[in-house]
């Protein structure tokens, strides 16, 4: 869906479970009220939908789903523990690859969702974001390391199908694919709550435009996440509670694999090749309320998935706190996991994975060690 700009800024985005513009209501009133920031999380960000690591280092930048002045972008210091708004350079030019975009965002009117980073063959770093403020687009940046944090400047975007309602987004070697999570109105929340077909993935590449990814309309598309190579998908169902895989290469059908009784939302590589998984426990409706509720009670789940094995390898379900609930993006950063949620004002640390969380133990092979040493990069 394509809201205009002045729906968009009156009624706002938010839906259920942090994705785009089913449910319209006011995230202004979704922060929890304002309690004192402890040393175990991270406060500023407002409505950290999803964030992502900066590979080696300590940096992570952080969506915000909400309404200017909030929105936009931040700049997290996992080690030190602190935040800060990021602005980008908007001053360029969009480059060839992106020549459609009729021009750079005005400063302060973004209103962020999913992101992704993506490295270049050339060593080069990419941002792509997910942006719901004064039109529905994904943002491209270039990442510009800095000793005290990374700079962001824009190089393009890329303009929305008006039927989609944009989540998250994958760089692709010659793109990027998105999650359109429902339709527009009453009816695309009507057939997410039923469980029927409400989204799709789009793919979109400079050399032939925007194309439906096959197999990709079920319940409720949300995170999605890219192989190296670009030949495969991996989609979070958030209705059913599974993972779709869906090859980009004509004639292989899709698979899943399931989760578990969970609603799950953004999903990011870890370096060894595994995918960390964060989402929501509860009912769709009870979710929906934490959209406006500041007493929000739904609990959260993390998952970590070895495609390779099709196995759930950890489950490690998360008690709500008056501070914290559900959760939309998981984070490791040395042996700590971290947390972030569509709703309140900060991000938490979880701390190292519980000795009991469930681990699927592979055929023929031992139970995995989810801080066994990361060894490779997906």
């Amino acid at each position: 869906m394509r809201p205009s700009s002045a729906k968009l800024l009156a009624q706002a985005v938010v839906t259920i479970a942090g994705a785009a513009a089913l449910a319209l209501v006011d995230l202004s009133s979704a922060a929890e009220a304002a309690e004192p920031c402890t040393r175990d999380q991270i406060c500023g960000p407002k409505n950290p939908e999803d964030f992502v690591r900066l590979t080696g280092s300590r940096w992570a930048i952080v969506s915000e789903l909400a309404r200017p002045p909030a929105g936009g972008l931040f700049l997290i210091d996992l080690g030190r523990r602190t935040a800060r708004a990021l602005m980008p350079d908007f001053s360029g030019r969009p480059t060839a690859t992106y020549a459609g975009c009729p021009r750079a965002p005005a400063a302060g009117a973004m209103i962020t969702h999913g992101l992704d980073i993506r490295r270049r063959p050339n060593g080069a770093t990419e941002l792509f974001a997910v942006n719901h403020g004064g039109r529905e687009s994904i943002e491209v940046f270039d990442v510009h390391p800095d000793t005290d944090g990374p700079k962001l400047s824009w190089k393009g975007c890329v303009i929305l199908p008006a039927d989609m309602s944009a989540n998250a987004v994958a760089a692709l070697p010659d793109g990027f694919a998105v999650t359109s999570f429902g339709t527009a109105g009453a009816q695309g929340l009507t057939d997410l709550l039923a469980g029927r077909p409400a989204g799709y993935v789009g793919r979109w590449s400079a050399h032939k435009g925007w194309a439906r990814v096959a197999g990709s309309g079920f319940g409720g598309d949300n995170g999605v996440a890219a192989s190296a190579d670009g030949s495969t998908l991996y989609v979070n169902d958030w209705n059913d509670g599974t993972l779709r895989v869906l090859s980009l290469r004509t004639g292989v059908a899709p698979t899943r694999i399931r989760l578990g009784d969970f609603h799950p939302d953004n999903l990011h590589w870890l370096p060894d090749g595994r995918l960390l998984i964060a989402g929501q426990v509860g009912t769709a409706r009870a979710i929906m309320n934490c959209s406006g509720d500041s007493k929000c009670r739904v609990g959260s789940m993390i998952a970590i998935v070895d495609p390779r094995l099709s196995a759930v390898r950890l489950r490690w379900a998360v008690t709500p706190t008056s501070t914290f609930a559900a959760a939309s993006t998981a984070l490791l950063y040395g042996a700590d996991y971290w947390a972030s949620s569509f709703r309140g004002d900060r991000i938490v640390r979880l701390g190292p994975a519980p000795r009991d969380a469930l681990r699927v133990t592979p055929p023929g092979g031992a139970a995995s060690d989810p801080h066994a040493k990361e060894s490779r990069q997906p």
